[in-house]
């Protein structure tokens, strides 16, 4: 019994331990930080003046040479929405009349509708936004008596 007892003991030594598995890494970064410009460009959604008429537009400008591009974006929707411009990848997205559009930041190819919605807002994940929509749906029913 005892020279049982010495082997069952001597194999479980002999076990090597696993280690417990560790959750999968995400690129998840909620920090405001990561919507810092990285560049020498920063992006401004402003009403311009062109003539008579002031339009929505976007202005890009390099903080380095001070030297600005416009663009008119007539697509803008107005409002106090919780965020009016944010750099998602390669492009920038805002409040559009559609819905949610997003443009090239090189002003690059045309407006692009991303989806209907009331507002976005940035998700963890970068390269991403959530679109947002509430819908209140009323249940109607006929009722034969």
């Amino acid at each position: 019994m005892l020279l049982a007892a010495i082997l069952v003991l001597g194999a479980c030594r002999s076990v090597p331990r696993q280690q417990p598995a560790r959750p999968a890494q995400h690129s998840l970064d909620s920090s405001p930080a990561r919507f810092v410009p990285k560049g020498p460009v920063v992006y401004l959604l402003d009403l311009v003046g062109q003539g008579s008429v002031v339009a929505p537009s976007l202005v890009a400008v390099d903080v380095r040479t001070g030297a600005s591009r416009t663009l008119p974006l007539p697509q803008v929707a107005g409002g106090d929405y919780p965020y009016q411009l944010v750099r998602v990848g390669d492009g920038l997205v805002f409040p559009c009349n559609t819905g949610t559009c997003s443009i090239d930041r090189r002003f690059r190819g045309p407006v692009r509708t991303l989806g209907d919605s009331w507002f976005f807002v940035p998700a963890p994940a970068e390269h991403r936004v959530w679109l947002s929509r509430s819908e209140t749906v009323r249940d109607q029913r006929m009722f034969d008596r």
